[in-house]
């Protein structure tokens, strides 16, 4: 992940880089790539860009007229403004703004703010941020062989064998694996097609990394749907 904060006053980009760095070294995650710019200029010589933490008022230039240029050029990019001017919300909205921070930072509206970023982020990457305990996990979602629901509470078995118990809902996780092949086979559990050896009416066989086999349970009323899917991804 490569954070770029665009300020032109230095002090405060170094406040917002803290932040930053404090949010991911109390939650254990692993720390992004963090650039800190003063201009558009130099913004859009960085490569590979997640996420712009984006001052407003710039010396030389609006921060929502390149939030618009950010917005054409690289939609993915997420933008968010750090400002000292809360009248600008209503611009923020119209460029698409994912948040808007006012100066001078507070830590808590920070960590939320952060909380709201990383759950856009990952909707595009390839791996979860889940909690448990308090305690955060990062998942990748390919790994991920099949998910267990029981009482709010998730169980992620990966490929490596290990799993990873985490609160959400399984509806949640439905939607957003779907892309990685993981579909619904039982009114409480995904599994992974890229992981299925076998599926009949008894079971699925999945198989981990190291060869090992497990069997998942399929229900009546999804089995065909299962069944399908399957066939469909032996031939691709």
């Amino acid at each position: 992940m490569h954070i770029v904060i665009c300020d032109d006053i230095e002090k405060e980009a170094k406040m917002t880089l803290q932040y930053v760095q404090k949010y991911h070294r109390k939650r254990a995650l692993p720390f992004p790539q963090i650039t800190i710019v003063k201009n558009g200029q130099e913004l859009w010589q960085q490569k590979d860009v997640d996420v712009v933490l984006l001052d407003i008022e710039l010396q030389q230039e609006s921060g929502i007229e390149l939030a618009e240029e950010i917005n054409q050029i690289y939609p993915n990019v997420l933008v968010a403004f750090v400002s000292s001017y809360p009248f600008y919300v209503t611009d923020s909205y119209r460029v698409k703004a994912v948040q808007f921070l006012l100066k001078p930072l507070q830590e808590d509206m920070f960590d939320l703010a952060m909380e709201q970023i990383l759950a856009r982020y990952q909707e595009k990457q390839d791996y979860l941020i889940r909690r448990s305990e308090g305690e955060p996990r990062v998942i990748q979602k390919n790994q991920i062989v099949y998910v267990r629901s029981q009482k709010r509470i998730l169980t992620a078995t990966l490929a490596s064998g290990k799993t990873r118990k985490y609160y959400g809902k399984l509806s949640d996780e439905e939607k957003l694996l779907q892309d990685y092949g993981i579909i619904k086979c039982h009114k409480s559990i995904l599994v992974n097609l890229n992981y299925v050896r076998r599926v009949d009416r008894k079971g699925i066989i999945v198989e981990l990394a190291n060869g090992s086999e497990q069997k998942v349970p399929v229900s009546e009323s999804l089995y065909q749907h299962v069944y399908q899917a399957y066939l469909k991804k032996l031939c691709l």
